[in-house]
C-alpha cells in the first residue's frame, strides 16, 4: 500500500513473473499412505500450514480456532518446532488452547523431505498462509501444484508475498480482507469439494503465466545491467571527487 511505502527498503525491480523452474512432483503418496506414515487421520478436510512456528503469531491462533470451529470435520497440520524446546512447546500449546483451538484436531509434523512436502500441498484441501508473516516459496510451490492458498495480506512486506503472487496471475478468490473472511474462505474451500475443484482448475490455468517466464529472465537481465551501469557511473563520480580533493 502507498501509505506504507516507507517501510520498504528495496524497490520493485521487475514485475515480469518468475524465472524459477520447479520440477513438478510425482505424487508418491496418497492420503491413506501419508496418514499411515505420519500418524495423522486420513478422513476429514485437511488444512495445512507448514510455515515454521516463529511465523505463527498469537492472532493466527484465533484464525486456526475459527477454521476448526467452522468445519467440524477439519484437521490442521502444522510445522513442529523449528528449535525443539519442552518449555516452548508447552507455551505454544497452552497459547493455542487459550485461543480456542481444538488441539485434538491439530497435528504437528516435523520437517518433511521436499518432495513429500510438495506431495502434502497437493493432498491438502486448503493451504493456510500464516499471519502476520506469510509464505513466499511455500506459496509459489503450492500454486504450482494447484493447491489453494488462503491468505490475509498484512501491512508489511513479509506478509504480502502470497498476495503478490496471486495478484500476478489474477487469482484473488482466496485472498481475504479480514480475519473473519480468511476463516470463511478457508472453510468454504475446505468443505465444498465442487467449489474447491473449480478453483483449483482455474488456478492451474492461470498459474501457467507465473512460471517458466522468459520475460522474467529478460527483466532480471535488464535490471542487473541497469544496476551495473549505475554502479560504474557512481564509481567514476567518486573517483573524480577523490582526485579533486587531493
Amino acid at each position: 500500500p502507498k501509505e506504507h511505502l516507507h517501510q520498504y527498503y528495496l524497490p520493485i525491480v521487475t514485475d515480469d513473473g518468475l524465472s524459477k523452474v520447479t520440477r513438478r512432483p510425482i505424487n508418491v503418496l496418497d492420503r491413506q499412505k501419508f496418514a499411515e506414515i505420519y500418524n495423522v487421520p486420513k478422513e476429514g478436510n485437511w488444512y495445512t500450514c507448514m510455515q515454521k512456528d516463529f511465523k505463527r503469531h498469537p492472532e493466527f491462533d484465533e484464525m486456526l480456532a475459527g477454521v476448526l470451529s467452522g468445519d467440524p470435520k477439519g484437521v490442521i497440520f502444522l510445522h513442529d518446532q523449528y528449535l525443539p524446546s519442552q518449555v516452548n512447546e508447552e507455551l505454544l500449546r497452552t497459547r493455542m488452547k487459550e485461543a480456542g483451538v481444538d488441539m485434538k484436531r491439530v497435528f504437528f509434523l516435523a520437517a518433511l523431505d521436499h518432495h513429500i512436502l510438495i506431495n502434502l500441498y497437493d493432498l491438502s484441501d486448503v493451504i493456510l498462509d500464516s499471519y502476520f508473516a506469510g509464505g513466499c516459496t511455500t506459496t509459489r510451490e503450492a500454486i504450482e501444484v494447484g493447491a489453494l492458498v488462503v491468505t490475509l495480506p498484512a501491512k508489511y512486506l513479509g506478509g504480502r508475498w502470497s498476495y503478490a503472487l496471486l495478484e500476478q496471475i489474477d487469482f484473488l478468490d482466496t485472498v481475504a480482507h479480514s480475519k473473519d473472511e480468511y476463516v470463511k474462505l478457508a472453510v468454504y474451500y475446505g468443505t465444498d469439494k465442487d467449489a474447491q475443484f473449480r478453483a483449483r482448475r482455474e488456478l492451474r490455468k492461470k498459474a501457467k503465466g507465473l512460471f517458466y517466464s522468459g520475460k522474467a529472465v529478460k527483466g532480471w537481465s535488464n535490471t542487473l545491467q541497469r544496476i551495473a551501469k549505475t554502479h560504474v557511473k557512481s564509481t567514476m563520480f567518486n573517483t573524480n571527487l577523490m582526485k579533486e580533493e587531493l
